[in-house]
């Protein structure tokens, strides 16, 4: 088989667009339902996570086919689909800021499961960085080592992200105390 110079490229070695195509919808597979899960936990909307967990792939399939060097692609959807809803959320606070500013009566939000209502509310109140390594840690069941690299930030620091979401989230949920600081 002929690989071209300008085809897309993982790991630094060019993929025939066949392969590319396999690649890209086996990743799209495989991630597609756990990264609705987290654009959920972000957003509370099960619409938007639709969306934002279809987007995320999408770019993904874009920067390959401009040539670029995707290394980890499974990372790269991850953090992309995190970096939406993350998006998602802040435009929506502008937009409710606004309209309450206007006057103009707010919709109602779209309820989560009665499950996790409670628990994906208050991930939705940490700041950024910690609602998206919680997010990461347990609606995908990442390792905190995983969960870095998908965010490209330090295992110390997503560490000390989790460890302090916790800390928040067994306070606002009335657990029996923020955990022993013991993270794996």
């Amino acid at each position: 088989m002929d690989v071209s110079d300008d085809a897309p490229q993982i790991l630094g070695e060019p993929v025939v667009h066949v392969c590319e195509v396999v690649s890209f919808s086996a990743i799209f597979r495989a991630e597609y339902p756990r990264l609705v899960t987290i654009a959920w936990g972000l957003t509370g909307s099960q619409e938007t996570a639709e969306h934002i967990a279809q987007e995320a792939p999408l770019s993904l399939h874009e920067q390959l086919g401009r040539g670029a060097r995707i290394e980890n692609p499974a990372a790269c959807v991850r953090r992309t689909c995190s970096n939406l809803a993350v998006s998602w959320v802040r435009r929506r606070m502008a937009e409710t800021r606004a309209v309450l500013r206007n006057g103009t009566p707010q919709g109602s939000a779209p309820a989560l499961q009665a499950s996790s209502e409670a628990f994906w509310s208050e991930v939705r109140r940490l700041p950024r960085r910690q609602a998206q390594v919680v997010a990461l840690f347990y609606g995908y069941d990442m390792s905190v080592a995983d969960v870095a690299a998908t965010l490209e930030i330090s295992v110390g620091t997503a560490k000390t992200h989790l460890h302090r979401g916790r800390q928040t989230l067994a306070i606002r949920l009335g657990l029996d105390g923020p955990d022993d600081g013991e993270v794996s």
